[in-house]
């Protein structure tokens, strides 16, 4: 019985379902392609992709060539347009509804002509080996474009709207005198980058017209998707554009001939990952001819990923060049990193740079703040400007190395250097040949400014000269470096620091590893943090010049170290002092005022001059060092005071001992030992009365 039962009932359900489906597909077909909507994103941190691009033939019912029932078919996810937009929009087939149409490809590469109607024609399928063809685009709306010419580009011109042209697996190589893409008259133009698709353009050294593969006139342009778009210019840039660009998101990949990314009005990255080889610069903004207008251009990256490799500069611009978030990479061959004319704004981000010249060059200010980490290899300035201001909580590291070129004049003096041995030798006429070939060196410093604030942030400095040159001949009384915060750790071969006036306050960290001199200046205070210097001669160097030098209100300032707070540690050859030249003696000009602070000076020469101002201090040497090598460690302990450090260098004939502190005893334990742990051993010990 239970088989009968079941026997009906399959009987039933079956004839339901033929029921409700046998009218299917008989009256209408309906051919559909799900892609998400052209040229909108969605703010969603999680990036849904939500949304349909609908193309449907409303004529469905009179074409003679309508697919029979078993032709029908319906793409899959994996076909769909992968580009975002805002939940809540309409779909572009709302938007568009009939001028979404599909044509036939004859109706591009027959007899009609070049120029054609796209009012209802938004379908570019690019035919394969077309000859001489440019494909006009005369109409405001949204075109996608695939497939592949040879010999054919796209021209966008007289559109009174925007155009939107969607890159879905497009090949276009130029051979004419013309880019790839080259649009001169329309409201807008936006490019997206269909997801997972590769995109091609290219042009030839015959482009003798608009050189450059994407050439945009009188209107903004915008790139973005989730696609890869690869250009190769070979007859001058890969992308120009009269107006501002923006690149939103998207793989670009450009070789060029010239400056990869060119936008005359400004360039505006906000996200995507960039590989740019070129034979100029990256990124550039501004021309030489907008110097005097009001119109310098810009550059601002506010995200993504940018990696160029460039014959010359890496971002060159003449107006203002902002960095909020992303990743920088540049490799600037014979230029430097950024070029800059007007200010530079580092917000955020991290900056990798190696660069021939300057990593940051600029005749305005750099600003460096936020959370920006920059990484600067150069073998000319780290940071070039007239001011720089530096509060940032990241990290900056900045390392120099020498570079020898062919001198350009006939001075022959001791700023010039011979190749000897292999080797480059400051040039002496007693000892080189006067028609031997000579050399100058270029400027290798960290920072080269005429101020310099530093309020914050970690920074390393390894430069061949000096670390800081604050320094402007023209214009001495401008010449302040401020430090009253951050960590500072510096190793140079010139001078940690070369300035007028120099400033330490507040909680500053100057640690001075290796130095030829550590602050020369003409004004020197100290009224708090932490300073430790290393130095082969001068730990503070006065540098003599006279007041006519400097108005009224710096006077006071003249030849003069303050030091009325903080903690110094100075290890010399010669203690606070100027070297008389003339006289090849060395001398102490100028005054030494100390109020207040701890500091300890060890020094090889005891018999130099020390000006102490009003402070009580003990001074006396040490002479059974035989333990005191570079690595060990000194404690001076004086009433309550205690100061234990670690030698930046060996001490093997006489060490000097100077000290000063507001709460010292009338005598010093000098300790020198090792330690091991939290263990400090002793290994020598003496005692200054």
């Amino acid at each position: 019985m239970k088989k009968y039962i079941l026997l009906i009932l399959s009987a039933l359900l079956v004839f339901t379902l033929i029921s409700c489906g046998g009218n299917v597909n008989t009256d209408t077909e309906t051919e559909t392609e799900t892609e998400t909507e052209i040229g909108k994103e969605t703010d969603s941190a999680t990036d849904t992709e939500s949304d349909t691009d609908t193309e449907t033939d409303e004529n469905d019912n009179t074409d003679s060539n309508k697919p029979s029932e078993s032709d029908t078919e319906t793409e899959t996810e994996t076909e769909k347009e992968d580009v975002p937009i805002t939940p809540g929009t309409p779909t572009v087939e709302e938007t568009l509804k009939e001028e979404l149409k599909v044509f036939d490809e004859k109706d591009v590469f027959g007899n009609e002509g070049n120029v054609l109607d796209y009012t209802t024609r938004y379908d570019v399928d690019i035919k394969k080996e077309a000859t001489n063809e440019r494909f006009e685009i005369t109409a405001p709306g949204t075109y996608r474009l695939h497939g592949t010419s040879n010999d054919g580009g796209i021209y966008i011109h007289d559109v009174a709207g925007a155009v939107t042209l969607v890159f879905d697996g497009v090949s276009l190589r130029s051979k004419n005198n013309y880019p790839a893409i080259f649009a001169e008259d329309c409201d807008a133009l936006t490019i997206v980058l269909k997801d997972g698709t590769e995109n091609y353009l290219y042009d030839t050294a015959s482009n003798n017209g608009e050189k450059a593969a994407l050439r945009v006139r009188s209107c903004n342009l915008t790139i973005k998707g989730k696609g890869t778009l690869n250009i190769e210019a070979n007859s001058k840039y890969g992308i120009s554009n009269t107006k501002e660009l923006t690149i939103e998101s998207g793989n670009i990949n450009i070789t060029s001939l010239e400056h990869a990314i060119f936008g005359q009005r400004g360039i505006n990255i906000k996200g995507g990952k960039f590989t740019l080889n070129t034979q100029k610069s990256g990124l550039k903004s501004g021309d030489e001819s907008d110097k005097d207008g009001a119109i310098l251009g810009y550059v601002k990256i506010s995200a993504g990923s940018l990696n160029m490799t460039c014959a010359t500069n890496g971002i060159n611009c003449y107006g203002l060049v902002e960095i909020n978030s992303g990743r920088v990479s540049i490799k600037a061959k014979s230029g430097n990193a950024i070029d800059a004319s007007d200010q530079v704004k580092i917000s955020g981000g991290t900056l990798i740079f190696d660069s021939y010249k300057s990593s940051i060059a600029t005749d305005a200010n750099v600003i460096v703040s936020g959370n920006a980490n920059l990484k600067l290899i150069t073998c000319g300035n780290g940071i070039s400007a007239n001011d720089v201001e530096v509060s940032t909580s990241g990290v900056i590291y900045i390392k120099t190395s020498a570079v020898y070129e062919p001198q350009t004049d006939e001075t022959k003096d001791d700023t010039k250097f011979v190749l000897m041995n292999g080797k480059y030798e400051k040039f002496d006429a007693t000892k080189h040949p006067l028609n031997a070939e000579f050399y100058v060196r270029r400027n290798c410093r960290g920072f080269s400014a005429k101020n310099v604030t530093i309020s914050n942030g970690i920074i390393g400095i390894n430069s061949y000269e000096d670390s800081f040159n604050v320094n402007s001949k023209a214009d001495p009384k401008m010449n302040n470096l401020k430090i009253s915060g951050g960590r500072i750790v510096i190793s140079t071969t010139g001078e940690a620091a070369d300035a007028e006036f120099i400033e330490i306050s507040g909680t500053a960290k100057l640690n001075v590893l290796k130095s030829e001199r550590g602050l020369y200046a003409n004004y020197v205070s100290v009224s708090g943090g932490e300073v430790f210097i290393a130095a082969d001669k001068d730990a503070i160097a006065l540098s003599q010049l006279t007041a006519t030098e400097f108005d009224n209100t710096n006077e006071n300032k003249i030849n003069l170290v303050e030091i009325s707070g903080g903690i110094l540690y100075l290890f010399e050859k010669i203690d606070i002092d100027v070297e008389d030249t003339a006289a090849n003696k060395v001398t102490v000009i100028g005054d030494v005022s100390v109020t207040g602070g701890t500091i300890l000076i060890v020094s090889t020469n005891n018999n130099s001059q020390i000006t102490v101002g009003t402070s009580d201090y003990i001074s006396g040497t040490v002479t059974n060092k035989d333990k005191a090598y570079h690595g060990a460690w000194l404690r001076v302990t004086s009433g309550d005071d205690e100061v234990l450090v670690q030698l930046p260098k060996d001490y093997t004939d006489k060490m000097a001992i100077y000290y000063s502190s507001p709460t010292m005893g009338d005598s010093l334990n000098v300790e020198i030992g090792t330690k091991s742990s939290d263990k400090f051993t002793a290994t020598v010990t003496e005692t200054i009365e």
